[in-house]
């Protein structure tokens, strides 16, 4: 784990100093799910909530998507599952609603882990 935030670290600072916006979403996105994985939750939903408001301020609906989407998929992971599904139902939603097929199927499949488990 300890490689890939270093690796990570690059990416950010790189990015930080690009004009490639969309890189840098993907940045934040996978260093918020590594922070997610190594029990850091706040700290990776404060990432992925900052990068959500910047993508949709700047028109990426992509990014506002996928940041929406692992967002919620990691409330679910950290018992969450009420704020987590609503998430990702509204993620599905606005996702089904301009053609982000993928990201709505993702949402979908999210929003249903662990109902049988209860």
């Amino acid at each position: 784990m300890k490689d890939a935030q270093q690796t990570i670290a690059l990416a950010l600072s790189l990015c930080a100093r690009g004009q490639n916006r969309g890189a840098r979403f993907d940045a934040e996105i996978v260093d918020a799910q590594a922070k997610s994985r190594s029990g850091s939750m706040r700290e990776a939903l404060k990432i992925l909530e900052n990068a959500h408001s910047q993508a949709a301020q700047s028109g990426y609906l992509f990014y506002t998507l996928e940041s929406g989407l692992a967002a919620g998929e990691i409330e679910i992971s950290s018992g969450q599952t009420t704020g987590g599904r609503s998430r990702l139902q509204a993620i599905q939603k606005e996702a089904s609603g301009k053609s982000f097929l993928l990201i709505a199927r993702k949402a979908q499949a999210a929003s249903q882990k662990d109902i049988g488990t209860r």
